[in-house]
C-alpha cells in the first residue's frame, strides 16, 4: 500500500502532488498540508496537526466532508510530520512519500529527512519530493531511475559507507570508502534512458535526485 503525507513546509506544484497521490491509497495531511489539499481539490483520509497556523475557513470545510481530524496541542515533543508518520506506519504500507516536507526552515528540513529512517528501519519505502528534489535513505544497494531529475548526488549519513559502486552514471565509482563529510560524490550525472546501479557493503547513504 502506498501512502502520501503532505505537510507544511514549501508548497508542492499541483503536477508532483498529483502525480503522488493518483495511485495512493492513504493520504494524510499535516497541519498546513491540509491547505496544499484543499487547494488541488484532494481529499485526505485524516488530518492532523496542532492547527495554529492554518487557515480556519478550510478546516472547517473538511469537517463538514467528515474528514477525521485530530488535534494536537501545539507544545508538544514531535514535530506535526512526525506524528503524521507515525499514523501511517501504524497501517500495513510499503512505500510512503512525504511531499511539503523541504523549504526555508533548514531545522525542519533536517528533522524531516532525519525521519526517513523511521520508515527505514520497518522496511517502508520512504522518499522526500519537492518540485526540484528527491531525497532518499538506503541501508542497501538500489537502482536509481531516472525520473526527470538530471543530477544525483551521494552523501554517507553518520557512518562510512563501505565498498561504494557506482555504475551506469556520468562517473563511475568503484569500491569507494564513503566518509561523513566527503563530496567526493556529490552532483554526478543521469546517462540519457540509463538507470544507475549503486551496490555497497555497509553503511547509511542518503541519496538526493536533483533537477539542477
Amino acid at each position: 500500500m502506498k501512502a502520501v503525507i503532505i505537510t507544511g513546509g514549501q508548497m508542492p506544484s499541483s503536477d508532483i502532488v498529483r502525480e503522488e497521490v493518483k495511485d495512493a491509497e492513504y493520504i494524510i495531511c499535516a497541519d498546513r498540508g491540509a491547505e496544499v489539499a484543499y487547494k488541488y481539490g484532494i481529499e485526505p483520509n485524516e488530518i492532523i496537526g496542532d492547527f495554529d497556523s492554518i487557515d480556519k475557513s478550510i478546516l472547517q470545510s473538511f469537517k463538514d466532508k467528515n474528514i477525521p481530524i485530530i488535534k494536537f496541542p501545539a507544545e508538544k515533543d514531535d514535530t506535526d510530520t512526525t506524528i503524521a508518520i507515525g499514523e501511517v506506519l501504524k497501517r500495513k504500507v510499503d512505500e510512503l512519500v512525504i511531499l511539503g516536507a523541504t523549504g526555508s526552515r533548514i531545522d525542519h528540513v533536517l528533522g524531516n529527512i532525519g525521519l526517513l529512517i523511521k520508515c527505514l528501519k520497518q522496511k517502508v519505502k520512504c522518499y522526500i519530493r519537492d518540485d526540484n528534489n528527491i531525497i532518499l535513505l538506503t541501508d542497501k544497494n538500489i537502482t536509481l531511475n531516472y525520473r526527470g531529475y538530471k543530477y544525483f548526488s551521494l552523501l554517507s549519513y553518520g557512518e562510512t559507507v563501505n565498498g561504494l559502486t557506482i555504475e551506469g552514471g556520468k562517473y563511475p565509482l568503484n569500491n569507494y570508502e564513503l566518509q561523513l563529510g566527503d563530496s567526493l560524490a556529490v552532483s554526478n550525472e543521469f546517462l540519457l534512458g540509463k538507470s544507475v546501479e549503486i551496490n555497497f557493503k555497509s553503511g547509511l547513504l542518503l541519496i538526493v535526485e536533483s533537477r539542477d
